[in-house]
């Protein structure tokens, strides 16, 4: 065998063999990120205690609010987009006083059927008055501040953990209402495609989730003797 063929069959060796291992460490490393994809998807859907569940649960709080068209349920096509996309295009910080009352007006005539309809849902907008408005304003001044401690790291009495997870548990139930309204009008469109059913899909399961940290934090609460009766909003 001549030198010059030892050399192309040296190199052709080396080629595949570089190939192979380039094959396999890109599959490993493919493989590794699918892992931990998968890991993080249950992470997000699997919370130990209550203080996991809120720092998730921030993150999707706007899904809820009505200015961003999550109430949209037309039999439109573009009612796809209502859930998707401008779900997150409100930002109450880039509009003036003016324009956010202007809004605010226009959902509340615009949601009149649905707040009828759930009479008691924090998320529909409606008419209230200045003694429900100032009510409302106290009792999220009062969340806002346990939930800060919460995540801090502070731990709270049992009167105040029983209060707020309760609290945390009503919240969940009214955003499961719209949820399952929404599934039920997206049903009879047959335009809904599988992108907004994997949205009402991750929304559900998320809440189920949380649903159950805040149940335990419940009954840890009243084990420790807490009781609502000794917890003051004032």
């Amino acid at each position: 065998m001549s030198h010059s063929i030892k050399k192309v069959l040296l190199y052709t060796i080396i080629v595949c063999v570089s190939l192979v291992l380039a094959y396999m460490l890109f599959s490993k490393s493919e493989t590794n990120k699918s892992k931990l994809a998968r890991n993080e998807s249950q992470a997000r859907n699997s919370y130990t205690n209550g203080r996991d569940a809120l720092v998730s649960e921030k993150s999707e709080g706007s899904l809820f609010d009505a200015n961003n068209g999550f109430l949209e349920f037309s039999d439109k096509e573009s009612e796809e987009s209502a859930i998707s996309d401008k779900a997150y295009e409100y930002d109450p910080a880039r509009i003036s006083p003016e324009e956010r009352a202007r809004r605010k007006k226009l959902a509340i005539e615009k949601y009149k059927p649905l707040a009828e309809l759930f009479p008691k849902n924090r998320y529909i907008p409606r008419e209230k008055t200045d003694k429900e408005l100032a009510k409302e304003k106290r009792r999220n001044e009062i969340m806002d501040s346990l939930q800060d401690r919460i995540i801090t790291g502070e731990e709270l009495t049992s009167d105040e953990s029983l209060f707020f997870y309760s609290e945390k548990k009503q919240e969940l139930a009214e955003k499961l209402e719209i949820l399952n309204y929404a599934k039920e009008k997206l049903n009879i469109n047959p335009n809904t495609n599988s992108v907004t059913n994997d949205i009402l899909t991750k929304r559900f399961e998320s809440i189920q989730s949380r649903n159950e940290a805040y149940s335990k934090e419940i009954d840890s609460a009243k084990q420790k003797g807490g009781d609502l009766k000794n917890f003051s909003e004032e």
